[in-house]
């Protein structure tokens, strides 16, 4: 950082001469170095500025220099803001962050081979991470493949990166029966009480349920209509609020007599409180922002610990909801709409202990009727 004759600072690249001129040096990303002198220090500095400016607008147009850090930059705000919700690009930003911006940003994208990748997928499965390792590899082959629309690389890394078994995945966690009645007693007087209940009566994702608004409930013809969903990505209140996950998202339920009753309840609360500062939420807390989900899965782990079983989350008690739905005998493709998955495999593929169990019984039906027979 340069000082005048006098001793002042005034910003890195500036600086004063003893003839009184002032010196202006930038160096551009190419390495090349350039000083310029002037009169007057307000001179200097904003030619240092444009300098900059026009050095910075450069960089896209400079493909030996680009690193993978600036192309994500310049992915995320003028390829993919336009075309996917602020919350997928909440998601691409945070799986870039914690995965690859420290192992692979800093390469220039024209460097960066399927090895380097290949090592960096790789390295996530290993943690166990098979949605962030399928998910980020996507986001690099798109990434790569606009970097080739561009101009910028001939070929993209990511089709030569050899396929990667995930580990085997655990089966959704899901409250038995008995689990589910412990629980049950164990949340009464708990300030998520009747979220939790609600989940349970209407297997809605914890966002949805963050988002619901009482514009949704109809109590007259007793069902919810499924709008939005809300989530928190940090802890300053930077909400994000669109529609449901997929078309299918957007979906009614009807209410159950049990249902009616915690939203009564519901209401009978709001009542106490302040308006509501993000527009009748159903779950408000008056002027304060809603609970994140972080929140209620932090209850839920000390709930668990609680009951002496396995810890679970918010998603756990949506699959125990379907779980009891398939239970009670309802179709694969009623669960599909009140799930809101827009596949029936994704249903019966999330269920399918379920399936085997009832099957099992229906085997055990036909043995009893034909015994006499065989």
């Amino acid at each position: 950082m340069g000082k005048d004759n006098k001793g002042k600072e005034l910003g890195t690249g500036l600086s004063q001469r003893k003839d009184g001129r002032y010196s202006a040096r930038f160096v551009t990303r190419s390495g090349k170095r350039i000083e310029k002198y002037f009169e007057y220090f307000q001179e200097a500095r904003k030619w240092l500025a444009e300098m900059r400016e026009e050095d910075d607008s450069l960089r896209l147009n400079d493909f030996s220099f680009i690193t993978l850090d600036e192309w994500f930059d310049y992915y995320i705000k003028n390829i993919k803001r336009t075309s996917v919700r602020e919350s997928t690009l909440r998601g691409y930003k945070s799986e870039y962050r914690n995965h690859v911006r420290e192992k692979l940003g800093a390469l220039q994208i024209r460097d960066i081979k399927s090895m380097h990748i290949q090592k960096l997928l790789n390295e996530i499965n290993e943690e166990g991470l098979d949605g962030a390792m399928i998910s980020i590899r996507m986001m690099l082959s798109d990434m790569f493949k606009h970097a080739m629309l561009n101009d910028i690389i001939q070929t993209n890394p990511v089709k030569k990166v050899q396929p990667i078994k995930p580990k085997i995945k655990k089966e959704p966690r899901v409250l038995s029966v008995e689990e589910q009645r412990d629980f049950l007693r164990k949340i009464k007087g708990c300030p998520f009480q009747l979220q939790y209940e609600f989940v349970l009566q209407t297997g809605v994702r914890a966002g949805e349920m963050i988002g619901l608004r009482w514009d949704d409930v109809d109590f007259l013809n007793k069902r919810i209509s499924i709008e939005r969903t809300m989530s928190c990505f940090n802890f300053k209140d930077d909400w994000a609020i669109g529609p449901p996950k997929s078309k299918s998202s957007k979906r009614i339920i009807p209410m159950t007599e049990e249902c009616t009753r915690i939203l009564n309840a519901q209401k009978e609360k709001n009542i106490e409180k302040a308006p509501d500062m993000f527009g009748n939420l159903v779950f408000s807390r008056g002027n304060m922002p809603p609970y994140t989900i972080g929140a209620y899965d932090y209850r839920l782990r000390v709930i668990a610990d609680r009951m002496e079983v396995e810890r679970f989350s918010m998603h756990t008690l949506r699959h125990t909801f379907a779980t009891r739905c398939v239970e009670a005998g309802l179709k694969p493709k009623t669960v599909q709409r009140l799930l809101g998955h827009g596949d029936v495999a994704l249903t019966l593929n999330l269920y399918v202990h379920v399936l085997e169990d009832e099957k099992a019984k229906e085997m055990q039906k036909f043995e009893e009727h034909f015994s006499g027979v065989l």
